[in-house]
Formats: structure tokens, C-alpha cells, sequence
């Protein structure tokens, strides 16, 4: 079994305990619920995250069970994610032995999309399901169906494993009242056939049937909509440091880390080119002085640049749960503008980043100057050592940048980056926790 395959069956193993001890969790303080969607391997192996209704009076009532239930099970919640108005999608996850295992529920008490409401949970029949000891609610055959196809069809998220789960079990739509005799007769048309694509080509019609039958709460749609503006999901972490104290390496680290995992997308963003790591082009720097005029011109045009880079790439990101990794954020204008060519205007440039958005956090990878050169030899010695002194001056005391020794191996690097990112999102998860009502 080769490292990889052996995570991955850890990976199952976790998930597969931790559902076990929170089906008895919610058997125990005796609440409606049910497992919903493709329970084909269902729980040997949970490859994302779990869909559940759940009979929760509101949200309030929702945070605390999880809260409860993280408590008895020492996991940190380290996201949550309102994506309807009465849905809730937590992330939990433990440390095991310098590895991140995580758990993902998906909550809901009535499935909405879009802010329509379509299937109300609490009048359907669950039936009793077991595994080792331990009992469970899921829902019959036919209404799990039903869900799955439109949540599949909704969300245009079909590929080969849930289209044969639909073709295997499209039985059930011949006794479900949702769909008129036309639409049934279409629909099993296009199931049976062979072909995903031929099926994909018809999702647009079949999602304009399903959101024809129209109920939709648009106070509450309105209320999560400037909650999600407020209380971001997404995480902005920027990484700081003189060339070749290591900033690329452990970008890819964080970037193929179980951290990924805690959000929807990761994006990595190079600072000089505000453009992603894929697209980067290669930047000399240290360019030759402005002069006073152009200095000012550059510093203005600078800072719009990168305030239009932030509302427009970053800001949006964070609302739709992203993880952005900065190769270098505008701190490093401020610490090193000759390299912008900048000599002049210092204090006023100071003065204008100021005032910019930060990073939820920042990382200053600190290496000394014969580790570097080891590493990169784009600079001097004595230029080196310049940068050092004034990375380690500016950003000294600074209380949302963290400093971490870069002259270790790139695995203790690894995980002391990880140990402070954990701290962050468990703080800023707690945060959230705090403003659901």
C-alpha cells in the first residue's frame, strides 16, 4: 500500500468514526434528522461532505448542537458557510499525529436553492438504517431520489458516479408527484440513455422545470446575502520575505495541504503581477529610480492598482469561501519601494498603504542571508543583508504578521505555518459562531 493510498484509507476511517459518534449524538438528544443523497458507499467511504436534514427551529438552535457536538469530539470548526438562508455547511477537523483530517456537514430543515423553496424534510418517512451497532435515519428510496435529482440537476453537478445512481434508481420518478406526466416521460428518456452528455445538454430545461414551481423567501435570501458580505468564509494569507527565503515552496505546500480542503477553491496570486501563479510573468526588479514626478505617479498608480485588484479579485473571493495565497502583498511596497523604483515620497507612500486592506494574515518567512544565497542568487550578498534589516525592522511587533524561521527544514516549516493558520481560522470560525442568530 503506498503513503498516499494509506492516508486516504485514514482519510475514510476518520469520517466513518466521527458520523458514528454523531448519529449517536443526535439519537441521543432525540431530534429529527436524516442522511440525505448517494449513500452508495456510504460510510466506508465519505469522499466530501455530508448532506443532512436536520429539524432545527433556526440557526441559533443549529450552533449549538455543532458546538456541542465539536466540544465532546475535540474538533475545530474551522469554516462555516451559510449558502441559503436556512442552510449550514461546517467544516471540522482534528490534528493527528502532524496530519489534518476534516469532516464536512451539510445542514439543512427544508431544501432551498436560489432562495425557492422545494422540499420540506419534516413530512417525509425516514427509514431506520444500521451499521455496527450504531442506527441511523435516511430517507426512503423514492424521496431520496427526488432529492438528489434536483439538488444534481440544480447545481449542474453530474458526473459519472451520480449519473449512474440516477440511471440505476430512475424507477422512482413514475411515483413522484413533482413532475407532470410529459416531464416523467422526458426525463426517463434521457436517463436511460448511455451517454452523460446527452443528459448534461438537457440540465438546463430540466432546471427551468424544477424552479418553475416558485416559493421563494426573499427577506430571508436578503438577510444571508449581506451576512455573507459582512462575515466572510473565504481566508487571504500573504507571505513575505526576501528572494529565496523559501515564499514559492511553501506556497505549494499550503496550496496541496489538507487546508484545501476547509474552502471551495484555492487561488495564488503573485504580487508583482496581481495575476495567478499559472499566468505569472517573469518580473525584474530593482528598477531604475522614477525621479520625484513619477515616483508620485507610480506610488498612485500603485495603490489603485492593487486597491482595484483587491474589491474586484479579492474581496469577492472571500465571500464565495476562497483560500487566496499572496506571493508578496502590498507590505512589501512599503518595507522595500526601491525595487518599485521609488525613492521618493516614502512617508506619503506610508501613509497611503496605511489605510489599504490587509491580509487576514501574514507570514514572514525569516532566513539568513547565507541561506538565502544558497537558495537564489538573483541577489547581492550586501542586498541581502539591506532587505533583511529592513523586513525585520518594519514588520517587527507587528501582531497580524508572524515570523517563522525559514532556516529550518521546509517540513517543520510546513507545519509551524499550518499551527498558526489553524489558530486563525478556528478564532475567526469562533467569530462567526458568535454573530449566527
Amino acid at each position: 500500500m503506498t503513503k498516499l493510498n494509506k492516508y486516504q484509507n485514514n482519510v475514510f476511517d476518520f469520517r466513518k468514526k466521527e458520523i458514528y459518534f454523531f448519529f449517536k449524538y443526535l439519537n441521543k438528544i432525540k431530534i429529527d434528522y436524516a442522511i440525505l443523497g448517494n449513500l452508495t458507499n456510504f460510510p466506508n467511504k465519505i469522499k466530501s461532505d455530508i448532506d443532512l436534514f436536520l429539524d432545527f427551529k433556526n440557526s441559533s438552535e443549529l450552533k449549538n448542537l455543532i458546538k456541542n457536538f465539536a466540544k465532546k469530539r475535540n474538533l475545530k470548526i474551522v469554516n462555516i458557510l451559510q449558502h441559503e438562508y436556512n442552510s449550514f455547511y461546517f467544516v471540522l477537523t482534528k490534528k493527528i499525529n502532524n496530519d489534518l483530517f476534516n469532516i464536512t456537514l451539510d445542514f439543512c430543515n427544508y431544501y432551498v436553492y436560489n432562495s425557492i423553496n422545494l422540499i420540506n424534510f419534516s413530512y417525509l418517512k425516514k427509514i431506520k438504517a444500521k451499521s455496527k451497532n450504531v442506527f441511523y435515519f435516511r430517507l426512503n428510496n423514492r424521496d431520496n431520489f427526488y432529492y438528489y435529482f434536483i439538488k444534481k440537476i440544480l447545481k449542474g453537478d453530474i458526473n459519472n458516479e451520480s449519473f449512474k445512481y440516477l440511471k440505476k434508481n430512475k424507477r422512482f420518478i413514475i411515483h413522484n408527484n413533482f413532475f407532470n406526466h410529459n416531464e416523467k416521460k422526458f426525463i426517463l428518456n434521457i436517463l436511460k440513455s448511455k451517454n452523460l452528455f446527452l443528459f448534461l445538454n438537457q440540465t438546463k430545461y430540466l432546471r427551468k422545470i424544477i424552479s418553475s414551481n416558485k416559493n421563494i423567501s426573499f427577506l430571508n435570501e436578503i438577510k444571508r446575502f449581506f451576512f455573507r458580505i459582512k462575515y466572510q468564509t473565504g481566508f487571504h494569507i500573504a507571505f513575505l520575505g526576501v528572494d529565496g527565503s523559501g515564499k514559492s515552496l511553501q506556497i505549494d505546500k499550503l496550496k496541496n495541504s489538507n487546508f484545501r480542503f476547509f474552502f471551495r477553491n484555492v487561488i495564488i496570486y503573485h504580487l508583482f503581477t496581481l495575476q495567478t501563479k499559472q499566468n505569472k510573468k517573469k518580473v525584474i526588479p530593482y528598477l531604475k529610480s522614477y525621479g520625484y514626478f513619477f515616483s508620485f505617479l507610480k506610488i498612485l498608480f500603485l495603490f489603485f492598482k492593487f486597491l482595484r485588484f483587491y474589491f474586484l479579485k479579492v474581496f469577492f473571493l472571500k465571500v464565495k469561501s476562497t483560500l487566496i495565497i499572496s506571493d508578496r502583498s502590498h507590505i512589501d511596497v512599503i518595507i522595500d519601494p526601491h525595487r518599485y523604483g521609488i525613492f521618493f515620497h516614502i512617508s506619503f507612500l506610508k501613509l497611503l498603504f496605511k489605510i489599504f486592506p490587509k491580509p487576514d494574515l501574514s507570514i514572514y518567512l525569516d532566513a539568513k542571508s547565507d541561506t538565502i544565497l544558497k537558495r537564489s542568487n538573483e541577489l547581492s550578498k550586501n542586498l541581502v543583508k539591506k532587505n533583511l534589516i529592513k523586513y525585520q525592522k518594519n514588520l517587527k511587533n507587528k501582531k497580524d504578521i508572524f515570523f517563522i524561521n525559514s532556516n529550518k527544514s521546509s517540513r517543520k516549516i510546513k507545519n509551524d505555518i499550518s499551527q498558526i493558520l489553524l489558530r486563525y481560522l478556528t478564532n475567526k470560525s469562533n467569530l462567526i459562531l458568535k454573530k449566527i442568530k
